[in-house]
Parts: structure tokens; sequence; C-alpha cells
């Protein structure tokens, strides 16, 4: 066969073969399945040499099928799709080269090997050209070659394979890359038509600034506001908007800055300058104003707004609050100098009713005895009225002011209790102390006294015979102290009304004890100037509850020594009392302290090198600032003149080292509650 010349033949009509059956010649393994070939050749003892060499494989199991022309060939591959198919140069009316493009032409994916007797390289080219996947000459056919052959043509087939497997996923990821910008566009679409829907209906001017001061959006509101058409302004620097002035200046300056940190005097902030319309007129506004990044470069959006109204509403506010504090000041000062003119004058006649009832030489009668004790009982009642607003107009005019520090409330509460226990006693009724023994709160001790008078007395006038009367410290309330009752309780319609001076609640008692109506609002006014508050709850023939609350203050302890251990010691007692600490190491290091640190005592050694405790107890005294905290000087030198020295100086205690926490601890709380 290796002289025939082969002529043309029509050509067959092409037939196809169905992709999905072609996918498992892709994915053969090498050493476990099966290789079906095809042998094309019209020579029979070719076909049965080729055959008996690729038996002979042991990579494989190879399973070859002959046949001698293309028809033949194609009617096979249609049948079992083989993996590599053996094609000879020269058949009987075809080339082999033409078989190979036929093959290829109707979607076979067997691996095509050319098989030729011919000497020269055109042959090859031309095959390898029409899709030939490798080639074999005849002369060199053996075990060694077709090896070599077959595992060339199925590495081949698996990288296409590969490929074909990476185009798909590539063709896939594509359409959904597409479908989702797709989705995206239509998304940032809608958000700009909100976006610009949003912009055009706002009311306040809308700009977006970039890095270089340029404006480069305007809404139809800056329009109106500015009257500027966006082509007016739009590119221009918003330094134009601006007239000269010190801000204009530092907005300019923070944007050397804002392009690469996104920060700015006006970022993240509200501020309030002046602009200018584009007649020249100037206004107030109120601008906020936010970082952006847009297309990788810092912008900022401003909202503006036009206070000019405001200004003038907070202006004409301002002068109505002036002057009604002025009136109230006017009216407090009135109501003092009344109630002192009229405190006087009854003070008086009731030295004069009380000689009146104890004149023996001029006996009163029965009848004139009642019209005395009728009197003097209301000018009493009316003595009380006026102490209590002149209590009220001292406070309202600033001449109370408190002086907060810590107190045991549990002994506060007791020396309160003792003041009302008679009057409880004589009607009857049971008071309880039931406030922990160390209970700390921080106010002035008499104002808070007062209060808890005011609401002791309350809790009596509307008590009957049996009813019992306990202070307590609620549960999760630390600085709050509570006065309970089972009493008659209060109307609800009544409480709201309770702590208003303008409101006259005062009620007759269970006795028919009278009362001004202003115990309760003096009281919560006082509470309020300590910034805490007087509540209520009450139920009606059950009792009430008046809660006084203060705000929670921990004390605060400055140690100042330069032995370390016993630094430890004091930390140690303060911190098993409630008491927070700070430490110094000598008197300069604690004035530093004092001047950034809130602090309520001071536990200060005599002997200290720098500055001794003496030198800095005199520093404290002088400074306005810290010569009110307490002292208490601690030294292991218990002569006469060194304790004369501190008090001296200004100590308010003195102990001598070493000493015990039930010798410490007491003088602590003389000062810390």
């Amino acid at each position: 066969m290796l002289c025939f010349t082969p002529k043309p033949v029509p050509q067959p009509k092409q037939a196809t073969l169905d992709p999905k059956k072609c996918e498992n010649r892709l994915t053969i393994n090498e050493m476990d399945d099966e290789i079906h070939t095809l042998i094309v050749d019209d020579n029979p003892m070719e076909r049965a040499l080729l055959s008996g060499l690729l038996k002979k494989l042991t990579r494989w199991t190879v399973v070859p099928v002959a046949c001698a022309t293309g028809e033949e060939a194609f009617r096979q591959v249609e049948r079992l799709d083989p993996h590599i198919a053996f094609v000879d140069y020269r058949l009987d009316h075809e080339s082999g080269i033409d078989l190979i493009r036929r093959l290829k032409s109707m979607g076979s994916r067997a691996g095509c090997i050319l098989f030729t007797g011919t000497e020269g390289d055109e042959a090859l080219v031309e095959a390898v050209r029409v899709g030939a996947d490798d080639y074999l000459r005849k002369n060199e056919l053996g075990v060694e070659s077709l090896n070599r052959a077959i595992h060339h043509v199925l590495e081949k087939r698996r990288t296409a394979c590969n490929l074909e497997a990476a185009l798909a996923e590539l063709q896939k990821a594509k359409a959904q890359l597409e479908k989702r910008v797709e989705t995206d566009a239509l998304v940032l679409n809608e958000a700009r038509e909100r976006l610009d829907a949003i912009a055009s209906a706002a009311l306040d001017p809308i700009l977006i600034l970039d890095a270089q001061m340029r404006v480069t959006f305007w809404n139809p509101a800056a329009t109106r506001v500015f009257g500027m058409e966006p082509e007016e302004i739009l590119g221009r620097p918003v330094l134009d908007l601006l007239p000269p002035s010190e801000f204009a200046t530092r907005l300019k300056n923070s944007f050397k800055t804002f392009s690469r940190t996104g920060k700015g005097t006006m970022i993240g902030r509200v501020v309030e300058f002046m602009v200018k319309r584009k007649n020249g007129k100037t206004f107030p506004v109120e601008a906020s104003s936010s970082a952006v990044q847009i297309r990788n470069a810092w912008h900022v959006v401003v909202i503006l707004r036009d206070i000019t109204r405001h200004r003038k509403d907070k202006a004409a506010l301002l002068r109505a609050r002036d002057a009604a504090q002025r009136a109230t000041h006017l009216k407090d000062q009135f109501v003092s100098l009344v109630a002192h003119d009229l405190r006087g004058p009854f003070t008086s006649i009731l030295g004069f009713l009380e000689l009146l009832d104890h004149d023996p030489k001029n006996p009163l009668s029965k009848k004139q005895k009642g019209y005395l004790n009728w009197i003097t009982e209301s000018s009493a009642k009316m003595l009380a009225l006026i102490d209590e607003i002149l209590d009220i107009s001292r406070l309202k005019t600033g001449k109370i002011v408190p002086e907060p520090r810590f107190f045991n409330a549990r002994f506060t509460g007791e020396k309160a209790l003792d003041s009302i226990r008679p009057l409880a006693e004589q009607k009857g009724i049971e008071v309880v102390n039931n406030l922990p023994e160390s209970f700390r709160l921080h106010a002035d001790p008499s104002l808070f006294g007062e209060v808890l008078h005011n609401l002791l007395t309350n809790a009596i006038k509307f008590c009957n015979r049996g009813d019992r009367i306990t202070l307590l410290r609620p549960p999760g309330k630390p600085s709050t102290l509570a006065v309970l009752d089972t009493g008659v309780g209060i109307r609800q319609k009544r409480l709201a009304k309770l702590f208003n001076l303008e409101e006259k609640t005062s009620t007759v008692g269970t006795a028919g004890e009278h009362g001004t109506g202003y115990g309760l609002p003096f009281s919560r006014d006082l509470l309020r100037a300590h910034h805490g508050d007087l509540t209520v709850e009450s139920k009606e023939g059950i009792g009430s509850i008046f809660y006084a609350h203060l705000p929670e203050v921990v004390p605060q302890a400055l140690i100042v020594d330069d032995d370390a251990e016993f630094r430890q010691l004091l930390l140690a007692f303060l911190h098993n009392d409630g008491v927070r600490t700070q430490e110094s190491t000598n008197g300069i290091q604690a004035l530093e302290v004092l001047q950034t640190q809130a602090c309520h005592l001071i536990i200060c050694d005599v002997q200290m090198p720098g500055m001794d405790g003496f030198t800095f107890l005199s520093k404290v005294r002088q400074d306005p600032k810290t010569r009110l905290i307490p002292v208490i000087l601690v030294t292991g030198d218990d002569t006469i003149e060194t304790r004369e020295t501190a008090f001296r100086l200004g100590a308010n205690d003195f102990i001598n080292k070493p000493f015990t926490p039930t010798e410490f601890i007491p003088r602590v709380r003389r000062f810390l509650g």
C-alpha cells in the first residue's frame, strides 16, 4: 500500500457525536481503565500487526477494533466512541489525513495517531494541521513507540478536557458576573434615583465638595437658598460662598490634609458660620459634614441649614429667660424681705401672749384663755409658715449653698428618729431604723437632716396608733434613703402635685394636725440642690414610701508616704472600708495629683524626702482648691511638739505609728462616713 495514490471520492454525509457520550473518553486512568482503540488500515497484515503490538502493552489494557475503510471507521466511531484512532496515511479511495479531518469535524474526541510508511515530513505536518494528535512511522512500530504515542495522546486529550472544563467554568462565571453586574447596575440606578429624589426634595441645601474644595454637587434647595444655578457654582471652590473670616482660613488650611486622611475642621461635627448669597448678602448657617470616598478620592457631603430665624428666636428666648429669672429673683427677694419683716412682729406677739397667759396679777377667765390659746396657736402656725418661706427663699436666692461631705446615714437617721420619737410615742407609732451600719452618703449633713426630719414628721402626721415608720435603704439603690410608713396613704390625684410650691397640698393629719404644705417642696428643692431628687410611691389605705435620692459618690483617699509597705497596709485598710485610693511617694508628687484628681481625704506621713508632711500640709491649706480637704497626719514621732505643729498647720487628725485597724478606721469614718 506504499504506492497507493488516493483518488477523489464523494464526501459522505457528516455524522456528529453526542458530546456527553464522549466525556468519558477524557477521564481515563492510565493503569486501571480499558483503552478502546480503532485501527483504520486497508492492509490486513498491518492491522493484525498493530493489534498484536497493542495487546502486548502492559501499561494499559488495550481493546483494539480494526476496519479497512473510512466509512467503516465512521460506523465504529459512532458505535464504540474509541479513545484513540490509529489511521493509515494511505487508504483505499481516501487519504488518512482526510479521514482525520472528517472525524474531527463530526465531533469525535478520539485521539488521532497517523501512521505512515512514507519518508519526509510533509504528510506529518499536514496531519498535525488538520488535528492529528501524534504520528508513527511504520518502520518504527514497536511496544515502546506505541507506549510513548498513547501516553502523549492521552495527556493531550486530558489537557484539552481540562481546558474545556475551565473554559466552561469561565463562561459560567462570566454569565453570572454579567447577571450580577446587570442586577447591581439596576440597584445602583435605583439608589441614584432615590438619592436624586431625596436631594431634590430636601428643604436644606446639600453640597458635595472634592478634596480641592470644589463644589461637585448642588441640589435644588441650594439654588433656592443661595440664588445660584448649578452651572454657576459647580467646579468652583466653596470659598466663593464664604465671606472673608477666620473660619474660612481654618477651613482652607484643613483641606491640605483632608485629601490624604479624610479628616478636617468640619468633618463629623455641626458648626455654625456665615455664608453669602449670589447678591452678596450674608446669613448664618448650621452645617453638618461627613467624609465619603468617591472613586477612591475623599469628598465632603455638607448639609446646610439657614439659622437666621433660629438665632432670632434663640435670642428672644434668652431675653425672656433672663427677664423671667430677674423677675423670679426679685420675687424671691421680696418674699424674703416680707417674711423677715413679718417674723419679728409675730415673735413679739407670741411673747406678749405668753405674758398675758401667765400674768398672776391679772388672771384671765376661762373664756379669755380659750381665745388666747386660739390666737397663740394661729400665731405659732403663721410663724412656722414664715420660717419655711424664709428657708425656701434663702435656697432660691443662693443664700443656702450645700457643702457636701461624707457622713454615716444610719447615725444621721438615728438622730432624726430621736428628735421625733416623743411625737411618735404620743400617737402610738413605732419607729424603726433599718439602715445598714456602714451606709455612707455624700451631702450636706445639716440640710439632709432637715429633709429627713420633714419626711419623718410628715409620716407621723398621716399615721394612726399601731402604725410603723421605717428608715431603710432600698435594694439596688446604694445612695438612696427611704422613709416607709403604714399610714393612710396618699390619693393618686394628689401625688403629682405633692412637691409643687404653687399647689396647696397640705391636709389635716390623722390627729387633726395642720401643716404649711411647704415642707415636701422645700425638701425636694434641697435634694435637687445636691443633684438628687425626692420621689414617692403610695397606695391609699396601705401607706407611703418617700425616696431621698442622692448622687452616688465613692470616697477617694490620697496616701502620701515614701514607705511602699506602709502604703500597701493603708490600701488594705481603706479598700476593706469601700474607699478608693491613690498613692504618692512624696509631697511634690501629691500636689500634682491634687490638681487633676478628686480627693476627699489625705493621709500623709510627716517624715518624707524632698518635701515633708508639714510643708505639704501648708501648701494644701494655702490652695483654695484643696484647703478644705481633711488631712490625717501619720508619724512615728509621738512628741507633743510634733502634734501641736500638725494641728497648728491645719491637720484634722493625727495618729502615731504603729496602729491597728480599730484605731485607724474610726478616724477615716469621721471624714468619709
